[in-house]
């Protein structure tokens, strides 16, 4: 239950317990999740992605390399294949929120164009960005039933490399006007109950708690516009490899991949886990249709997932 606007804490309170009772549940008004003793926590021997799981948060896969997915359409008949690419970028600052933000917007056309307008491999083809969970993503989603998965696969992966060199040269005032249009995105206020209300729901239901995050996301924004890189794209730049070229670890960098292809019926399946060039993508888990019991477990015996730690600064 949520309570907002010129209602007290107490009869917000009252309001759940009412609410609770007549569902038949125990009304819970206390600290959020992530900020409750460290101590009370240490108590219990459960693994991270348990106690999220108790807590109704999605645990997300922290692949150590590549993994990939297939499985077959589940609908009788249907010859439409789906492939969704996508790339961790990890658990975002608020100055990489921003560089995400505008990245995302700036893939949308070019990744449309090349495969929808160019290539014709699906009535669906978006590229982006978005949340999962703790971390931000850098996804390409097809669906349709020109080429199979495999194929797609190598031609996404095609054009988001191909989109670094025209990130690197993005002008001063295409620059400019992606920060325009983000701080304008930035400043609009909520205008129904239900952005009202979604602006607190989704910080708790997440477990967030940065409910300043526009008013950061702005003075960073500004911040930007007044320093000596503000023409640079070099921050964008920085972002968008991390994503798709991946970070240090200790002696070698792990570019953090997961691949879901749905067959349709009729659909080509490469002989091979997966039709990328990459040397990491030859490494890649494959998991099929039906691993997801024994012999998934195995396959991601050692796996990690990500906390569900956000940073509000």
């Amino acid at each position: 239950v949520l309570v907002t606007g010129n209602i007290g804490r107490e009869r917000a309170a009252s309001l759940s317990a009412v609410v609770a009772t007549g569902l038949g549940l125990e009304a819970k008004l206390g600290s959020p999740p992530n900020l409750r003793s460290m101590a009370a926590a240490s108590t219990n021997n459960k693994s991270q992605e348990e106690e999220e799981e108790e807590e109704g948060y999605p645990t997300v896969l922290k692949p150590s390399q590549p993994v990939e997915i297939r499985a077959l359409n589940p609908i009788e008949g249907d010859p439409n294949s789906a492939t969704l690419v996508t790339y961790q970028f990890g658990v975002p600052k608020i100055e990489d929120r921003l560089n995400l933000a505008m990245l995302g917007a700036f893939m949308d056309r070019p990744v449309f164009e090349a495969l929808r307008t160019e290539r014709q491999l699906g009535y669906v083809v978006f590229g982006y960005v978005a949340p999962h969970g703790s971390i931000v993503e850098v996804r390409v989603l097809v669906q349709g039933f020109r080429e199979s998965p495999d194929i797609v696969e190598g031609l996404a992966e095609e054009v988001l490399h191909n989109l670094t060199l025209q990130i690197e040269n993005m002008s001063a005032d295409e620059l400019r006007a992606r920060r325009h249009a983000l701080r304008v995105e930035l400043e609009q206020p909520p205008v129904t109950l239900g952005q009202v209300s979604g602006q607190y729901w989704g910080q708790l239901w997440n477990g967030e708690y940065c409910f300043d995050k526009k008013a950061r996301q702005l003075a960073a924004l500004e911040a930007i516009e007044n320093s000596p890189e503000a023409n640079s794209p070099k921050e964008m730049v920085e972002a968008w490899k991390q994503a798709l070229y991946g970070m240090p670890d200790g002696d070698s960098t792990i570019v953090r991949k997961v691949v879901v292809k749905l067959f349709g019926e009729g659909a080509a399946q490469s002989s091979s886990p997966s039709s990328s060039t990459t040397s990491a993508a030859k490494t890649a888990i494959t998991l099929i249709d039906g691993d997801a019991g024994a012999d998934g477990e195995v396959k991601l015996k050692d796996a990690e997932y990500w906390p569900h730690t956000f940073f509000c600064e």
